[in-house]
């Protein structure tokens, strides 16, 4: 069976490792995501484009995220590409702790940032703590807390999402997706999306 996380995880990885304002436009993604149909993510990008904070889809946390993004985006390019320096857990770690300097983005939305630049960690949303039975108490994270409680939160979330592993987690969820939403045409619909919400052009 095709591993659809080889087939466009690396794509959208490119991507985000190019710039500053293409890593801005990952985390948008998977802010505009949560709560969100997957398949509707797309046209809500498209109205950030156009609209800017003004975006219906911009409400909420979502408008803190984007508004910090907006301002933060070198500096957050710069820390999360510093990360790439490390190898194994160190890496993950260094990574999280970037992208959850973003204001609206806690760990769940954090692995998915972590997994769309560098193909690592993961996202365990609401389909996939009902997937994998998980305690939606792993997730909680508190931005105020001690360094060294988040990182206990941190690397509690990465043992888990190194034992369901990234690209299994991709694979799982996008025909978990397909299953459950007749909207989409097949699993491999799914996960080339992450790349065509980010502008890039893949051939079918």
């Amino acid at each position: 069976m095709t591993s659809l996380f080889k087939l466009h995880n690396p794509i959208v990885n490119a991507y985000m490792q190019k710039s500053a304002d293409n890593t801005a436009d990952g985390v948008l993604m998977a802010s505009l995501s949560m709560r969100r149909p997957w398949i509707t993510v797309g046209t809500q990008m498209k109205e950030y484009k156009s609209h800017g904070l003004r975006a219906k889809a911009i409400w909420g946390n979502k408008r803190a995220t984007a508004k910090w993004v907006r301002r933060n985006k070198n500096k957050l390019f710069e820390n999360v590409t510093a990360s790439l320096n490390f190898t194994g857990r160190r890496r993950k770690v260094q990574m999280m702790l970037a992208f959850l300097d973003v204001p609206g983005i806690g760990l769940a939305k954090a692995g998915f940032c972590c997994q769309l630049f560098a193909g690592i960690v993961g996202c365990i949303d609401t389909h996939n703590i009902r997937l994998y039975n998980v305690d939606p108490n792993l997730l909680d994270y508190d931005k105020k807390a001690t360094l060294e409680t988040r990182l206990k939160k941190i690397n509690a979330y990465l043992d888990l999402c190194q034992t369901l592993r990234s690209e299994r987690m991709w694979n799982k969820w996008c025909r978990f997706l397909f299953k459950n939403d007749p909207r989409f045409d097949s699993p491999e619909q799914v996960s080339r999306l992450h790349a065509e919400f980010l502008g890039i052009k893949i051939r079918t």
